[in-house]
């Protein structure tokens, strides 16, 4: 058996044991599947969440995000409310979007980063609503999904690491999303789309230096 050292690149640093040097430059790099835990963390904490809506009806009016509350001092709506959702919909819909593009930026920039861009983005998004609509009721997760998006976008600016296709496919998304926004019977919140994904755009373009360079999850 060859013991892998440390700094050896077939195994990103793990030290793994190999069979044989060739077996090590078979298998080349490994992944870091083990560094979504960040993303599994905030899934389990939005369906709980959803989970406790529906089994206190109160629940929702204690932690949604509601001005005049937060501006009485209630400034944990802020957080609190991303992990709200009003109808299984919107639930399903920002967690498969989680699920799909949270992974892989976590690999990307590690979970601690991860984990503060996602709610960084959705906190500044629901400051930008409070600033323009200080009575405003909002509850989702749809800011830090935007926050997502936009850091891919802003990594990918600095430092390809994923399928041009796929980021493509997402500005389409939010050009969409934005612009349905606008609708006068939708009942999204632009404002917090909007601030979310310019602090994930930032976000990106400042973490992209330091993101690991990994094999592209989507073609």
């Amino acid at each position: 058996m060859l013991a892998c050292p440390t700094r050896c690149p077939a195994c990103s640093g793990r030290g793994r044991t190999l069979a044989t040097l060739d077996q090590a430059v078979v298998e080349g790099p490994a992944r870091d599947d083990d560094l979504a835990s960040g993303t599994a963390g905030l899934l389990i904490a939005t369906f709980l969440s959803f989970a406790l809506e529906g089994l206190f009806p109160g629940y929702r009016y204690c932690f949604w995000l509601y001005g005049p509350q937060v501006l009485n001092g209630q400034w944990w709506q802020l957080v609190t409310s991303l992990f709200l959702h009003s109808t299984l919909l919107q639930l399903g819909f920002n967690t498969a979007a989680l699920y799909a593009f949270g992974a892989p930026l976590e690999n990307a920039l590690g979970t601690r980063r991860f984990v503060a861009l996602y709610l960084g983005a959705g906190m500044a998004g629901n400051l930008l609503s409070l600033v323009f609509h200080p009575r405003i009721q909002s509850v989702g997760a749809s800011g830090c999904i935007f926050g997502i998006a936009g850091a891919w976008i802003g990594i990918q600016v600095r430092r390809p690491l994923f399928s041009g296709r796929v980021i493509m496919a997402l500005m389409a998304y939010v050009a969409f999303a934005l612009l349905s926004g606008f609708a006068a019977d939708a009942a999204l919140n632009n404002l917090a789309h909007l601030g979310g994904f310019v602090v994930g755009v930032a976000g990106g373009l400042a973490m992209a230096p330091s993101a690991r360079a990994e094999e592209e999850r989507f073609s």
